[in-house]
């Protein structure tokens, strides 16, 4: 009876300083390969989106992503003017999640919508918390992740370091009502480094040069089964691929098979 007695308060003081008896940790196949599951919530992973994603039908949904290293506000204004709400980057706030540099919009429209950039990794991390009543309900479990997520282990292998050739067609309004093809260059260096190419933009009869481009420079890395492309300030690529004899084949969220080409 003293033992079982014993057994339960060491659980008691367990559940006290942790919040959990039972914290679960998910996992996925991408950039992030595990983190601290909010109680209540089932799990899945968007491939395609490279999103982790926790949801309680009707009430609440969370999202987990990741995007380049950066200054968190500046990062985050980013994010929402790629997401057409750039109206809300004045209202971004710093703060701190469990030591790391963080910056958070917090909404209270129709739903309470939190989206906090955390920085201070390899990558940054993206949490986007929205609740029928009130996402605050999420803070202490937010605490808990960013101390408990893990990075894959960023590599570079030996296969994808080279020089390779990549085109593409556009066409609609975006393009000012031009369709054509377009071609560029990009290397990926042993060490991560990233050279973009000049590139040359082809449309109308007789495929006339309309411009061509310069060599920023950019970073590349391969975590899980994601390979990460980013070139400061906002461009950032993250996709699965597959690396074949004659180059690599890169699938971007709800978009084209891209073809690299070794040259």
């Amino acid at each position: 009876m003293r033992r079982s007695l014993k057994r339960r308060w060491l659980a008691l003081v367990v559940y006290v300083l942790t919040g959990s008896a039972h914290a679960e940790m998910v996992n996925s196949l991408g950039a992030i390969a595990s983190i601290e599951a909010p109680p209540g919530l089932t799990f899945t992973y968007q491939a395609e989106m490279d999103l982790l994603q926790f949801t309680q039908e009707g009430k609440s949904q969370i999202t987990v992503s990741v995007l380049p290293s950066g200054e968190p506000k500046a990062l985050l204004a980013l994010l929402l003017q790629s997401l057409g709400a750039g109206q809300y980057a004045g209202q971004i706030q710093d703060e701190l999640v469990s030591g790391y540099p963080a910056a958070t919009l917090l909404v209270q429209a129709q739903t309470s919508d939190r989206i906090t950039l955390l920085s201070g990794r390899e990558l940054s991390l993206v949490f986007r918390i929205q609740d029928a009543e009130n996402a605050a309900r999420f803070d202490d479990w937010l605490q808990q992740a960013a101390k408990s997520i893990q990075l894959a282990q960023a590599r570079f292998p030996v296969e994808m370091v080279g020089s390779f050739q990549t085109g593409s067609q556009y066409s609609g309004p975006d393009y000012g009502g031009v369709s054509g093809y377009s071609q560029s260059s990009v290397y990926l260096g042993a060490l991560g480094e990233v050279v973009y190419g000049g590139y040359s933009s082809f449309s109308g009869p007789g495929a006339s040069a309309m411009g061509g481009g310069g060599t920023p420079q950019g970073a590349w890395q391969v975590r899980g089964n994601r390979l990460i492309v980013f070139s400061p300030p906002g461009d950032f690529l993250n996709a699965r691929f597959q690396v074949f004899r004659n180059g690599i084949e890169v699938y971007p969220a709800g978009g084209k098979t891209l073809l690299w080409v070794r040259q």
